[in-house]
Protein backbone atom coordinates (compact mmCIF):
# COMPACT_ATOMS: atom_id res chain seq x y z
CA UNK A 1 0.00 0.00 0.00
CA UNK A 2 2.61 2.36 0.99
CA UNK A 3 6.37 0.75 -0.44
CA UNK A 4 7.52 -0.52 2.85
CA UNK A 5 9.11 -3.42 3.16
CA UNK A 6 8.96 -3.74 7.09
CA UNK A 7 5.38 -2.85 9.31
CA UNK A 8 5.33 -2.79 12.71
CA UNK A 9 2.72 -2.69 14.94
CA UNK A 10 2.07 -1.24 18.52
CA UNK A 11 1.17 -5.07 19.60
CA UNK A 12 4.60 -6.11 18.66
CA UNK A 13 3.53 -7.64 15.05
CA UNK A 14 6.65 -7.35 12.71
CA UNK A 15 5.57 -7.68 9.31
CA UNK A 16 7.61 -8.33 6.07
CA UNK A 17 6.05 -7.71 2.29
CA UNK A 18 6.82 -11.74 1.72
CA UNK A 19 6.10 -12.83 5.26
CA UNK A 20 3.87 -12.63 8.67
CA UNK A 21 5.66 -15.49 10.32
CA UNK A 22 7.55 -15.72 13.29
CA UNK A 23 10.47 -18.22 12.44
CA UNK A 24 11.25 -16.89 9.31
CA UNK A 25 11.26 -12.96 10.58
CA UNK A 26 13.32 -14.36 13.42
CA UNK A 27 15.74 -15.83 10.76
CA UNK A 28 15.75 -12.40 8.86
CA UNK A 29 16.75 -10.62 12.06
CA UNK A 30 19.46 -12.84 13.06
CA UNK A 31 20.91 -12.43 9.69
CA UNK A 32 20.93 -8.81 9.78
CA UNK A 33 22.33 -8.67 13.43
CA UNK A 34 25.23 -11.06 12.22
CA UNK A 35 26.19 -9.18 9.40
CA UNK A 36 26.16 -5.79 10.74
CA UNK A 37 27.87 -7.07 13.58
CA UNK A 38 25.65 -5.00 16.08
CA UNK A 39 23.24 -5.98 19.23
CA UNK A 40 19.35 -5.34 18.25
CA UNK A 41 19.44 -2.22 20.59
CA UNK A 42 22.95 -1.20 18.67
CA UNK A 43 21.06 -1.43 15.66
CA UNK A 44 18.12 0.52 16.10
CA UNK A 45 19.86 3.66 17.91
CA UNK A 46 22.19 3.74 15.06
CA UNK A 47 19.50 3.49 12.32
CA UNK A 48 16.89 5.69 13.27
CA UNK A 49 16.14 9.02 15.66
CA UNK A 50 14.63 8.47 18.60
CA UNK A 51 11.21 9.50 19.42
CA UNK A 52 8.99 10.28 22.59
CA UNK A 53 5.63 9.67 23.12
CA UNK A 54 2.43 9.86 25.46
CA UNK A 55 -0.67 8.38 24.77
CA UNK A 56 -3.87 9.99 26.61
CA UNK A 57 -7.60 9.99 26.50
CA UNK A 58 -10.43 11.54 27.01
CA UNK A 59 -13.90 10.18 28.38
CA UNK A 60 -16.58 12.10 26.25
CA UNK A 61 -20.27 12.96 27.89
CA UNK A 62 -23.06 10.97 27.68
CA UNK A 63 -24.16 11.51 24.03
CA UNK A 64 -21.45 13.34 22.54
CA UNK A 65 -20.56 11.84 19.30
CA UNK A 66 -16.95 11.03 19.02
CA UNK A 67 -16.80 12.27 15.36
CA UNK A 68 -18.46 15.72 16.28
CA UNK A 69 -15.78 15.92 18.88
CA UNK A 70 -13.07 15.13 16.22
CA UNK A 71 -14.98 17.53 13.60
CA UNK A 72 -14.81 20.60 16.02
CA UNK A 73 -11.32 19.72 17.22
CA UNK A 74 -10.56 20.76 14.18
CA UNK A 75 -11.41 23.72 14.46
CA UNK A 76 -10.03 24.72 17.74
CA UNK A 77 -7.12 23.36 16.99
CA UNK A 78 -4.72 26.16 16.69
CA UNK A 79 -3.61 25.99 13.20
CA UNK A 80 -0.64 29.11 12.97
CA UNK A 81 2.60 26.53 12.81
CA UNK A 82 0.83 23.41 12.15
CA UNK A 83 2.32 21.92 9.03
CA UNK A 84 0.02 19.33 7.86
CA UNK A 85 -3.59 18.25 9.33
CA UNK A 86 -4.90 15.08 8.18
CA UNK A 87 -8.23 13.95 9.13
CA UNK A 88 -7.83 10.21 7.70
CA UNK A 89 -8.34 8.60 10.78
CA UNK A 90 -9.15 10.77 13.24
CA UNK A 91 -7.29 14.30 13.21
CA UNK A 92 -3.66 14.20 13.22
CA UNK A 93 -1.69 17.18 13.44
CA UNK A 94 1.82 17.28 12.64
CA UNK A 95 4.49 20.31 13.71
CA UNK A 96 7.49 20.94 13.27
CA UNK A 97 8.94 19.62 16.76
CA UNK A 98 6.04 16.55 16.69
CA UNK A 99 2.67 15.22 16.07
CA UNK A 100 -0.06 14.04 17.77
CA UNK A 101 -3.46 11.67 16.66
CA UNK A 102 -6.99 12.25 18.28
CA UNK A 103 -9.21 9.13 17.39
CA UNK A 104 -12.14 7.26 18.52
CA UNK A 105 -12.28 4.15 20.77
CA UNK A 106 -13.32 1.59 18.71
CA UNK A 107 -14.18 0.05 22.31
CA UNK A 108 -15.74 2.83 25.14
CA UNK A 109 -16.82 6.54 25.02
CA UNK A 110 -13.98 8.43 24.69
CA UNK A 111 -11.09 9.89 22.67
CA UNK A 112 -7.24 8.33 22.81
CA UNK A 113 -4.77 10.55 21.99
CA UNK A 114 -1.19 9.70 20.83
CA UNK A 115 1.67 12.22 20.97
CA UNK A 116 5.02 12.23 19.78
CA UNK A 117 8.50 14.19 19.21
CA UNK A 118 11.65 14.23 18.77
CA UNK A 119 12.07 15.78 22.34
CA UNK A 120 10.54 14.90 25.29
CA UNK A 121 9.81 18.79 25.60
CA UNK A 122 7.89 18.46 21.54
CA UNK A 123 5.69 15.53 22.51
CA UNK A 124 4.29 17.38 25.57
CA UNK A 125 3.76 20.02 23.96
CA UNK A 126 1.56 18.45 21.08
CA UNK A 127 -0.03 16.46 23.81
CA UNK A 128 -1.15 20.27 25.13
CA UNK A 129 -2.70 21.17 22.37
CA UNK A 130 -4.55 17.96 21.31
CA UNK A 131 -6.21 17.91 24.67
CA UNK A 132 -6.67 21.92 25.13
CA UNK A 133 -8.51 21.34 21.70
CA UNK A 134 -10.53 18.68 23.04
CA UNK A 135 -11.22 20.40 26.23
CA UNK A 136 -13.26 22.77 24.02
CA UNK A 137 -14.32 20.13 21.27
CA UNK A 138 -16.58 18.12 24.36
Amino acid sequence: MCGAQVGLEEHGSVLLEWSREGPMLAGVMAGILSNEGLSLSELVHASYPRYYQIKDAKVLPDGKRPQAVLDRLKKEIPHDYARRLTDMDGVRVDYEDGWFLVRASGTEPKVRVFSEGRRIKGRGSCNKIAMQGLDKST
